[in-house]
């Protein structure tokens, strides 16, 4: 089997493995365990946004968060991070229509009984407590408070809803859902394909990893449960034992909400019932993530082949620790790579050049038995076996070295270490695409190149096909992030020069 076959091989199967990742199906709907799924909170009768209202807000070096006194939910959770965003620009948690119309007031997180009217009882640099009366005499307690981490702020907020029947006969109540809803913000780049990355998920799943929810309902306890996009993640840590079930919707209309279900329960006189939950609502990082030890880090996606990818993220920290930039760490880790998987691909070139030799006779045989495929495959194993040379042997090692490219692959687009990491230059952003093009070009001209170092298939037909790869790889990385396209730039100009002086040594040799 020719190179150039073995690159179509493999570049088919990228370009496949490519759509599935960006552009996966749409997910099928899920039954509900005992209730239909309610339509998405745009379709429902919403509640007046002129409800009269107050806000106050909490702050840390992280963060600022906003509660109005409308169902004392929070109105904005907005991160005060500078990577990757543009000057000025808010990057707000809570996930507004793009279209400019206002957020309803039921899509607000941890919005319960937003036709109340609450008040703020008791406000402190790091707490703040609200209060509203329901119709039957109970009271509710909406409390929020600050978390640090060994004395340190944090991206943690402390949340408890509260109960208490102020009357001398029963109360009963009425379900609620707690939890966030219409997806997750993000910074003004990423949101063309936001919400088509939003997630819905959970940890840990029966298999200790991450259970990814589609639309319905489950009654199964986890350590929490989250949303998320590609570089941030907001997770709710519920308390054990105080919600009925998970309810989760992910449609065009709804980009993606979960909803920890309170059902009906009573309260006998001067009863209380307090429901309580941590959030957090911060960056997607790996490093910063595992470093809470709270199990967040499984939330990141390093893809099939994850161990790789952590390891290729952990080796790539360490290179920008020595150069000083992530740009220069990615060429590093790829031409580590490649010394490391240069045995095999200088077993492919062997594999390769001794096909080629042995094409006259193929051809040949092929015009010899074009009507006796039977008797053509036993002389052509003859010949195989006569020249010690297995057909496959070039398609081999490439395929062994598909799980590393994958893996780093994978990492490179959902990294958030690389988010507003710049290069040199004109590259600011290696998270972004190249604003002029000019890597995915060089790149495509690069393609271009190994090309023709490979030399020209046999068949025809298989000569246009990759005629054109160069122009195809060319147009599909021209919107990927350009660390990416860094990476795929310096793995080609590695295996061109691979390929030329193993070229020439042969031609020496010869």
């Amino acid at each position: 089997m020719e190179k150039n076959v073995i690159w179509a091989t493999i570049l088919s199967a990228l370009f496949l493995f490519s759509w599935y990742h960006f552009f996966p199906p749409q997910p099928s709907i899920q039954k509900d365990l005992n209730r239909d799924i309610s339509k998405s909170f745009l379709e429902k009768t919403l509640i007046p946004q002129s409800l009269p209202n107050a806000e106050s807000a909490l702050e840390t070096p992280y963060s600022q968060i906003v509660i109005d006194s409308r169902g004392a939910a929070i109105k904005s959770w907005q991160l005060k991070e500078e990577k990757g965003k543009a000057r000025n620009e808010v990057l707000n948690l809570v996930n507004h229509p793009q279209a400019g119309a206002p957020l309803p007031l039921e899509a607000w997180p941890l919005s319960t009984y937003p036709e109340l009217s609450f008040k703020e009882v008791k406000k402190s640099a790091k707490e703040s407590v609200w209060k509203a009366m329901l119709p039957q005499g109970v009271e509710i307690e909406k409390r929020y408070a600050l978390e640090s981490l060994n004395g340190e702020p944090s991206y943690f907020l402390n949340f408890s809803l509260e109960f208490k029947n102020l009357k001398n006969g029963p109360a009963q109540i009425s379900g609620f859902e707690l939890g966030w809803k219409n997806g997750l913000g993000t910074v003004t780049s990423e949101k063309k394909e936001n919400e088509r990355v939003t997630r819905l998920l959970a940890y840990p799943s029966p298999t200790k990893e991450v259970v990814k929810f589609k639309t319905g309902e489950e009654r199964a306890q986890y350590q929490w449960y989250g949303v998320d996009n590609r570089y941030y993640l907001v997770a709710i840590f519920p308390k054990e034992g105080e919600f009925y079930s998970v309810k989760t919707e992910k449609s065009k209309l709804d980009p993606g909400s979960l909803s920890l279900v309170v059902n009906n329960f009573s309260l006998l006189p001067k009863e209380n019932k307090i429901f309580r939950a941590t959030l957090y609502g911060g960056p997607k990082g790996y490093t910063h993530l595992k470093n809470l030890n709270l199990s967040l880090e499984n939330a990141v996606d390093f893809g099939y082949f994850g161990f790789l990818g952590k390891g290729a993220l952990k080796a790539l920290e360490t290179l920008k620790r020595w150069f000083g930039n992530y740009g220069w760490a990615i060429i590093a880790l790829t031409c580590f790579l490649q010394m490391v998987l240069l045995p095999l691909t200088l077993k492919s070139y062997q594999s390769t050049r001794a096909m080629k030799k042995l094409q006259p006779k193929i051809q040949d045989l092929q015009k010899k038995y074009k009507d006796d495929s039977t008797r053509l495959n036993q002389e052509l194993l003859q010949l195989y076996k006569s020249a010690k040379t297995n057909p496959f042997g070039g398609c081999i090692p490439m395929v062994l070295q598909i799980p590393v490219f994958w893996a780093f692959f994978t990492m490179l687009r959902n990294a958030y270490e690389l988010k507003g990491a710049p290069w040199i230059f004109w590259i600011k952003d290696l998270s972004q695409q190249d604003p002029i093009y000019a890597l995915p070009i060089i790149m495509g001209g690069g393609m271009f190149l190994q090309q023709k170092l490979s030399g020209s298939v046999g068949d025809p037909s298989q000569a246009k096909v990759m005629a054109f790869m160069p122009l195809i790889f060319t147009f599909m990385f021209l919107r990927f992030p350009s660390g990416l396209v860094l990476y795929w730039l310096t793995n080609s100009t590695f295996s061109i020069l691979a390929q030329y002086l193993y070229n020439k040594k042969q031609s020496t040799a010869a």
